[in-house]
């Protein structure tokens, strides 16, 4: 039996989702264009994000391919996933919404100063060693 060691199971329990959204609902979003969501798993706090503010880009950032893996699939199958800061970049002067998903840590970020309006993270600060 293959068990599901992702949080996925839970983030999808309508208590989370109300929680997250609750939190969305606080974040000032005047001239927000481009966010990071860090420790972003499978993209649940920005599947959200896109539904309070449509035509935003993402850069999602994550520590586990099996959750990236799956996010991956739920934002292509959407048709909001991109593979390259530069299709993210075409996306954002567009005007677009998108999202691209990177294996990474939070710690230690490729972004120039100034890249975001806005970094999120929704339920992983408690793993940041600092």
């Amino acid at each position: 039996m293959q068990v599901n060691t992702t949080y996925e199971p839970y983030a999808e329990e309508p208590e989370y989702i109300e929680a997250n959204r609750a939190l969305l609902d606080t974040l000032p979003m005047d001239g927000v264009s481009r966010v990071l969501d860090l420790a972003c798993g499978t993209g649940l706090l920005t599947d959200q994000l896109f539904q309070i503010k449509p035509n935003i880009t993402v850069n999602g950032v994550d520590l586990s391919k099996e959750s990236l893996d799956i996010g991956r699939k739920n934002f292509r199958e959407k048709g909001l996933l991109v593979e390259s800061q530069g299709e993210l970049d075409t996306a954002a002067a567009e005007g677009r919404s998108a999202y691209m998903m990177v294996e990474g840590s939070a710690m230690e970020l490729p972004y120039a100063d100034d890249t975001f309006q806005l970094a999120m993270m929704g339920n992983a600060i408690h793993l940041m060693p600092d």
